[in-house]
């Protein structure tokens, strides 16, 4: 079972990190959906063992429209646009990474404690309509 600490933290340590290379200028980084902590832990065993979670799909997409957004600002950075790369990052952290890290204490309350009520369709549709869906 993924350890949600650590995986909220490898989240803002990826974010620390992407600061970084737009500082330092560099857009050499790994930026796969599947090897970050998070991806391993969805795509291995995540997905199936918590697919009764209605959460656990918002989670996989908003972890994949992270990696999107990451990929266009490591671009941005390639194409030397320092400033749209760091604009697009804020963006990034007030849009995915909130919803993230979220999803991630919403799915970890239902994981630990499996007798709780079931999800409020208010709090999905509000998840939902953070997405835009």
């Amino acid at each position: 079972m993924i350890k949600f600490s650590s995986a909220r933290e490898a989240h803002l340590n990826w974010l620390s990190k992407l600061e970084l290379l737009i500082k330092a200028k560099a857009y050499s980084f790994n930026n796969s959906e599947t090897t970050c902590e998070l991806g391993i832990w969805l795509y291995s065993c995540g997905l199936k063992k918590y697919n009764n979670i209605a959460e656990m799909a918002l989670l996989e997409s908003v972890h994949r429209s992270f990696h999107k957004s990451v990929a266009s600002i490591l671009e941005l950075i390639k194409q030397e646009k320092y400033s749209d790369a760091e604009n697009l990052l804020q963006k990034v952290k007030e849009n995915e990474s909130c919803q993230l890290l979220s999803l991630i204490a919403i799915i970890e309350k239902k994981i630990s404690a499996p007798q709780t009520i079931p999800p409020k369709d208010a709090e999905v549709r509000h998840l939902l309509s953070m997405l835009g869906q």
